[in-house]
């Protein structure tokens, strides 16, 4: 007997999403609301498949569709995680995805990418989280980042923090005077 595999693809998943989310990409790029709604939806079990075949394929051959597509389910991951951890587990070409990521318009996806450049070793990942911190237009993505590259390079975090001590953002503020003090419990 032959066994069928339904392979899901990620670009139908993502749209039921949308679809069940009421809003685009790019609406939710600019006001996803707040709560952890997102966790609600009922087709996470073949979005999560879906995503598994997505970091494979992109594993084969690195497909900027695929990629663009795969930002979108980790944006929509930001509470869990989950997609973050399968992405530092399982992709094998973290530059190509993390540059994209960067020039997306997913600040709940860049904040994420900050979190694991902190976690992996990549060659130009100081430059990198420096770039968000100064450059990203989302003042969460810049604390994670300003985060994250405390832990691989305190000195430039502690350069970087000084432009930070009177933002009005209280919480960039408060982990900018943080890191100047030398403080390590966020």
């Amino acid at each position: 007997m032959i066994q069928v595999i339904k392979i899901l693809d990620i670009q139908t998943e993502i749209l039921k999403f949308w679809q069940w989310a009421e809003m685009s990409p790019e609406d939710y790029s600019k006001n996803r609301g707040y709560g952890e709604w997102e966790g609600l939806y009922p087709g996470w079990k073949e979005l999560e498949k879906a995503i598994d075949e997505a970091i494979f394929k992109l594993n084969e051959h690195f497909d900027y569709k695929t990629a663009e597509i795969l930002i979108q389910a980790l944006a929509i991951d930001n509470e869990a995680e989950g997609v973050l951890e399968k992405i530092e587990g399982r992709l094998k070409n973290y530059k190509d995805f993390i540059e994209l990521v960067i020039k997306s318009n997913q600040p709940e996806a860049r904040w994420q990418i900050a979190e694991l450049l902190g976690r992996i070793n990549l060659k130009n990942r100081d430059e990198i989280l420096s770039n968000l911190i100064i450059e990203d237009e989302d003042n969460y993505v810049k604390r994670r980042a300003l985060l994250s590259l405390n832990l691989i390079n305190p000195l430039r975090a502690i350069q970087l923090a000084v432009k930070f001590v009177d933002n009005e953002d209280d919480y960039l503020k408060m982990v900018a005077t943080k890191i100047i003090s030398g403080e390590t419990n966020y």
